[in-house]
């Protein structure tokens, strides 16, 4: 589905693409480590990816969408303070079922982190991410 470099080299267009992106970073009194699967940029956009296995069906995998929102803002807010702009889209693709569903970033991600982190920890407190 995500093919970055065939969708691109057919319009002839310039991409910028990025797997399996480790990064670290400080929010607040909080360090957030993670693994972005995919992100490039592809006419003008800056785009994320994060594949997942879950076992769901493909009228299910909307709804596990939400219990990842949070994970994909903290992805996103990563890859903006690396890239130096902010992501456009931001998608998951449950490969079990092979649906993608795409996940709102709106507002941009830097205009808030510490409310970000401040939802991170508590999910966490909970037991609620993932």
């Amino acid at each position: 589905m995500f093919s970055a470099e065939s969708a691109g080299a057919a319009r002839g267009e310039s991409i910028a693409v990025e797997r399996e992106f480790d990064f670290l970073m400080s929010v607040e009194d909080l360090v957030v480590r993670g693994q972005v699967d995919l992100w490039f940029v592809e006419g003008g956009e800056l785009v994320i990816v994060d594949y997942k296995t879950d076992a769901v069906t493909a009228s299910e995998a909307h709804q596990r969408a939400q219990d990842y929102a949070l994970q994909l803002r903290l992805y996103a807010m990563a890859v903006e303070r690396v890239a130096g702009r902010r992501v456009d889209r931001a998608w998951l693709h449950f490969l079990r079922p092979n649906v993608p569903v795409e996940v709102d970033l709106a507002p941009s991600l830097l205009e808030s982190p510490e409310q970000i982190v401040r939802d991170f920890q508590e999910a966490q407190s909970k037991g609620n991410f993932r």
